[in-house]
């Protein structure tokens, strides 16, 4: 396998439309598909860059939904337990898959810890921020203090700092993702707060609040950023990150309103490993 960033996807499974939703609405499982193979089109085209797919799981709808159940992190793979009960069989599914690999694949990955499955320690990937030295690790419905000591053990060369998430929200990269150039949030009470936090730890990344809570929720690939401007003062700000930063990025837009419906957003869709 090539050398650079590899960036380990999901398929979309064929019971999606039954994907958890805080606002229940009608899903469009082909529409979810299209909207995917443009994010790893997206992907595919930026240099020095490798996706690998897991196949999907017919009795995990929420499958493409990968971020949640695996975190990479300095060397290390963590199989994470999910909050959602619903959504544990995703690291089963993902474990069986990965011993199929070769081991060339699972060389990239590094160390592999697994999270017991049980109603122990909980842990999203959605909620887990990573930003240099330090690792954000959102305290919500889905990740309780379990999950951050085990990520303290996990990764003892981090810095790992607990975060507040409001109920209303479901995880902390809802609210807050992160880029060389500065940190993205949405512009709301939750948004500003949570920010406040993580810009105490890293206060040399500036903020940049979007307006839509979708467009907080950025990939960034090297130069290239990934996002999805809800509106166009979205897009304003996002082009403020981008060119105006310590690095010239290069926006790269999707759309994926399916995604959105079932409260997933562009980070929960791929895992880099560096």
């Amino acid at each position: 396998m090539q050398r650079g960033l590899h960036v380990l996807t999901r398929q979309v499974s064929p019971s999606f439309a039954q994907a958890l939703q805080a606002q229940p609405a009608r899903l469009d499982v082909q529409a979810c598909m299209e909207e995917h193979e443009q994010y790893l089109d997206l992907m595919r085209a930026v240099p020095d860059v490798e996706v690998l797919e897991v196949h999907a799981d017919a009795d995990c709808p929420d499958c493409v939904f990968i971020e949640d159940i695996v975190v990479h992190c300095q060397g290390t793979t963590i199989v994470t337990n999910p909050g959602s009960r619903s959504r544990r069989p995703e690291a089963v599914s993902f474990l069986d898959w990965l011993t199929l690999q070769p081991a060339e694949l699972r060389a990239i990955l590094g160390r592999l810890l697994v999270m017991p499955n049980d109603d122990g320690a909980t842990l999203d990937g959605g909620d887990v921020l990573q930003i240099e030295d330090h690792v954000f690790v959102g305290q919500s419905a889905r990740s309780n203090v379990g999950g951050l000591e085990f990520l303290q053990a996990a990764l003892p060369g981090m810095v790992v700092v607990p975060v507040k998430v409001p109920s209303s929200t479901l995880h902390l990269k809802s609210l807050i993702t992160a880029t060389t150039n500065g940190l993205v949030a949405h512009q709301s009470e939750a948004g500003e707060e949570v920010a406040r936090e993580v810009s105490h730890h890293v206060p040399h990344l500036p903020v940049y609040f979007t307006p839509s809570l979708a467009s907080a929720n950025v990939v960034q690939l090297g130069s290239s950023l990934l996002v999805n401007p809800m509106t166009p003062e979205d897009y304003h700000v996002l082009s403020e990150l981008a060119e105006h930063g310590s690095s010239q990025l290069y926006l790269r837009t999707l759309h994926t309103p399916e995604v959105n419906k079932a409260d997933g957003a562009l980070t929960c869709c791929s895992v880099i490993i560096s």
